[in-house]
């Protein structure tokens, strides 16, 4: 009789035990997902905080730039707005845009460039977009992990059950795959 109660449990047993181990690994999964995406917004929020450093170098020097000055403001202010939250992957992009225009204008003024706080501002920012792009890599990482658990067989249907889904990755919008456009008049305008 004991043999017999031990042949019907023990399937029901392993079952359980499988469900409550898989159950736990899409648990630390998204964790790890969100403990990655943890990591982005403070690499961003770091980025963002360095910005008004950078205007304020680069407004001494080239105060005629009012409009490129505003526009990496409004941007940032954008994107602390949109931290964390669906749209904050364009609102980065933006950032990102706005950054590289006020560098490129930043060209135009060699005092501006030789001055010391303006290249550290340069360096940290720098270091900053390196940070990102590391936090975005780990996250991707961990998403792929838990994407995985999601869709195969069999935790898949210990993910349906408990109503897992799958994440997308942090992936950079179509204007930040596309080439710049290089003007060669335009630098020559400021060469002559």
């Amino acid at each position: 009789m004991t043999g017999l109660l031990l042949l019907v449990w023990s399937p029901l047993l392993l079952a359980v035990a499988y469900f409550i181990v898989t159950f736990n690994r899409l648990i630390a999964r998204r964790n790890a997902c969100s403990n990655a995406r943890s990591g982005i917004d403070v690499n961003l929020t770091r980025r963002h905080e360095l910005i008004p450093n950078l205007v304020e170098a680069v407004r001494g020097y080239a105060a005629h730039e009012r409009a490129t000055l505003r526009e990496v403001t409004s941007a940032r202010q954008t994107a602390i707005a949109q931290l964390g939250a669906s749209g904050s992957a364009a609102a980065e992009l933006k950032v990102g845009q706005s950054l590289a225009q006020l560098a490129l204008r930043a060209e135009e003024y060699p005092d501006l460039k030789a001055d010391a706080v303006f290249n550290q501002l340069m360096r940290n920012l720098t270091e900053a977009e390196e940070q990102i792009s590391a936090a975005r890599r780990a996250f991707n990482g961990q998403v792929l992990r838990l994407n995985n658990l999601v869709q195969q067989f069999p935790t898949l249907l210990v993910a349906s059950i408990m109503g897992f889904k799958t994440l997308a990755p942090f992936s950079a919008a179509a204007e930040a795959k596309a080439l710049p456009a290089v003007s060669l008049d335009r630098l020559a305008q400021h060469d002559g």
